[in-house]
């Protein structure tokens, strides 16, 4: 029942979206698209961001009678696809699937070929994503605190992978780790499938990884979680508490996802987008996609999404500059 209703409040939210973003004025805004329109997702196939990209890009294509084509740019943990997109021509026929790692990228790295904030229009947020701290079950521990308490009677021998270096993961990791009084070495991966493959093989004691790579194995059993990201506690773990119940501020920014056009697109056009974006997130279907994602759908226009995003930036600055963590 909590579940229906929290995505008929979710469908009722993005109706009163639609309704403020449903009149382009402009005469080009009623003939787009007239062309086939690309739709950028700066990482790999099989992702969270590439699900979410073609199951967007199927209703779009659906309700604009134009092909909405696909194309993973992965490379430098993002930046080659996020650089395509925001150098893009602003007409509308190019779209961007990001994620945090944009707001993320500016704390990691001293120069970037592009300003995340001047060069994108954010669209919308689609979906958020929270990690959890996850330990395989042949490990007897029951919560974080126990687990607390073993790594630090075996300092330096206990580990925590991530899904790659800068990631949201590496820095929750670091500064958990830290402020918890333990010496966990950090085992990087090349994104959550190999990560959890090593967790599953006892190859790594800890993992900080999204729920909708880990949700499949914590339903099985072969990982425990003993702590999510947040400021709530998550639907489907009633009984893990959030890093904030366990006394660690600074851990309730979770990952999202969303749409993004290049700056100077005519606002016609990003209106266009924002009402049939909208409409999409309607569709109970979607929502119920994204939630068996082991994700939460939302529907954030583009000003509260471009506020957020800067809020978000800020805090994972922070979080950086506490786990002393650079990539150049």
């Amino acid at each position: 029942m909590i579940k229906k209703l929290n995505l008929m409040k979710h469908v009722a939210n993005a109706a009163m979206l639609a309704v403020a973003y449903s009149a382009p004025t402009a005469a080009f805004a009623e003939v787009f698209p007239n062309k086939p329109i690309r739709m950028i997702v700066p990482a790999s196939a099989g992702g969270a961001a590439d699900t979410l990209a073609r199951l967007l890009s199927k209703y779009m294509a659906e309700s604009w009678k134009q092909p909405i084509v696909v194309e993973n740019r992965a490379g430098a943990s993002g930046i080659i696809g996020i650089e395509a997109g925001s150098k893009a021509s602003p007409d509308g026929y190019t779209a961007l699937m990001g994620y945090t790692f944009m707001v993320q990228a500016p704390a990691l790295y001293s120069k970037l070929p592009y300003d995340v904030y001047r060069d994108l229009q954010p669209v919308m947020q689609v979906a958020k994503s929270p990690n959890l701290f996850a330990i395989p079950t042949s490990l007897k521990v029951k919560t974080f605190q126990e687990f607390v308490a073993k790594a630090k009677e075996a300092q330096g021998k206990y580990s925590f992978g991530s899904n790659g270096n800068g990631t949201s993961a590496h820095m929750q990791g670091t500064v958990i780790s830290r402020r918890a009084g333990m010496e966990l070495v950090h085992v990087p991966f090349k994104g959550s499938a190999p990560e959890i493959q090593a967790l599953l093989g006892d190859q790594i004691t800890s993992g900080i990884v999204d729920i909708g790579s880990a949700q499949p194995f914590v339903s099985s059993g072969a990982l425990r979680v003993l702590a999510v990201t947040g400021d709530r506690r998550l639907k489907s773990l009633p009984d893990v508490p959030t890093f904030k119940e366990l006394g660690f501020e600074g851990f309730e920014s979770v990952g999202w996802f969303g749409v993004f056009l290049p700056a100077n697109t005519p606002q016609d056009i990003v209106r266009k987008y924002v009402a049939e974006l909208t409409r999409i997130m309607r569709i109970p279907e979607v929502a119920s996609r994204i939630e068996s994602l082991g994700m939460i759908p939302t529907s954030v226009g583009p000003d509260a999404f471009a506020k957020s995003m800067r809020a978000d930036g800020d805090h994972w600055t922070r979080m950086a500059r506490e786990g002393n963590i650079r990539l150049d």
